[in-house]
């Protein structure tokens, strides 16, 4: 007898061990993730690595292992308050007692990471292929990690805050904007190599619908959150609109169709115009988030006096040559659509780590005090303050300094 008792006290001791060991690595991972995001020269790696860690662990607080589960959530769901700010909410956070929030929140960061790592690497004067191809993989990577995130925010019950970076809107916002700029970079790519106007129109106008759609998922929230951020997703697609009409009137003079390379540039020069008008607008609009100058960037300084030059050479030559009537509307593009060239990288959420066992989740739901099993996650838990305000990370300016002169033909700055 006396065997039996000290065998089940060794294996009680050893469970209390698995559960103080699973405590203290969802502590340590957590803080290493926080460390490692929070500092935007971290190796991708690692801070990837990290997220993943963390991300397995929490999995086993969100759904029981499959021996244990007598339901498809988890009981330890509820156990923890989390809190996040905002990457639009100023330095009031986001407070959940849910782990399905907290995951949530670390997909957010980490593809918000990435989307910086993006643009420090893009940001240097003189840049490599190899740094051009890991700026493309980053954001798509960030694009598939929103992707993951917007999929994971259907399972929250809680009722999310407005503008809130867990706000679906918010989510697909971002989503389609790291697409968007996935699809720049191969633009830039296609100038540099001199590819037919052709190929370039139907880039342009597919990074167009993208900053178009990003800006849309926005017109739904409060103008003093997303009112700036949503006036630059706008002047991008204005921009990339009248970057497609250019070359979609470069093509035309190419097939000799006079008129209407002169009615779809003049179209161009028009668009660029009101592109301009916006970039001023957004200067100096109010609203969380860095200033951009978009108007001192030298791939879109180009584009104006390219537009002029197509313009020129159009009325020249239908002055001397063709004699076309310019017709009041311009033709319509035709091009076929290029998505999938910056379709999201797949990210998913890493399976449940080993130490979830099912005497481990068990021990773990017994030692929960009966107030907290069964309850419902909730974004007001009782001892935390939605009020208290928290210092966010500060930001560092890692834009480039214009006026820059690129080593490229186009102006642009990935090559």
């Amino acid at each position: 007898m006396l065997c039996v008792v000290q065998y089940y006290s060794n294996c009680l001791l050893l469970l209390l061990l698995l559960l103080l060991f699973i405590c203290r690595e969802l502590k340590v991972t957590r803080a290493r993730y926080v460390t490692l995001v929070s500092n935007h020269t971290s190796q991708a790696d690692e801070v990837k690595e990290a997220a993943l860690n963390y991300l397995s662990l929490l999995a086993g607080l969100v759904t029981p292992p499959a021996e244990a589960a007598a339901s498809s959530e988890s009981k330890l769901r509820t156990l923890t308050t989390f809190k996040w700010t905002n990457s639009m909410g100023g330095k009031l956070p986001s407070i959940q007692a849910d782990a399905q929030f907290e995951i949530i929140s670390v997909l957010v960061n980490l593809a918000l990471w990435f989307t910086k790592h993006a643009a420090r690497v893009s940001a240097n004067e003189s840049i490599s292929m190899e740094e051009a191809k890991e700026v493309h993989s980053s954001l798509k990577l960030s694009a598939g990690i929103f992707q993951c995130a917007r999929e994971q925010q259907a399972q929250l019950p809680a009722q999310i805050e407005k503008a809130t970076d867990l706000d679906v809107r918010v989510i697909e916002s971002y989503l389609i904007q790291c697409q968007a700029e996935a699809q720049e970079i191969t633009l830039a790519r296609a100038l540099e190599l001199g590819h037919k106007p052709g190929i370039v129109l139907a880039l342009a106008m597919d990074t167009h619908k993208m900053f178009e759609n990003a800006a849309h998922s926005l017109e739904t929230l409060d103008k003093l959150l997303v009112g700036k951020w949503r006036s630059y997703l706008s002047l991008k697609a204005l921009f990339y609109q009248s970057y497609g009409y250019c070359f979609w009137g470069q093509q035309l003079l190419t097939e000799d169709k006079c008129g209407d390379a002169i009615a779809v540039l003049t179209l161009s020069k028009s668009l660029y115009d009101k592109s301009g008008k916006l970039c001023k607008e957004y200067a100096s609009a109010q609203g969380p988030g860095q200033a951009a100058r978009p108007d001192r960037h030298p791939f879109y300084q180009k584009l104006g006096p390219m537009i002029i030059r197509f313009l020129e050479k159009a009325n020249h030559e239908n002055g001397f040559i063709y004699h076309h009537k310019v017709p009041e509307a311009a033709l319509p593009p035709e091009y076929q659509d290029t998505f999938g060239l910056a379709k999201p990288e797949d990210f998913s959420i890493p399976d449940m780590s080993e130490l979830w066992t099912p005497q481990a989740y068990s021990n773990f739901k017994s030692a929960i005090p009966s107030a907290s099993k069964g309850a419902t996650p909730s974004s007001a838990p009782k001892g935390a303050s939605p009020s208290e305000e928290i210092v966010p990370v500060a930001e560092p300016d890692i834009a480039p300094q214009f006026p820059q002169v690129p080593k490229t033909q186009s102006g642009c700055i990935i090559s």
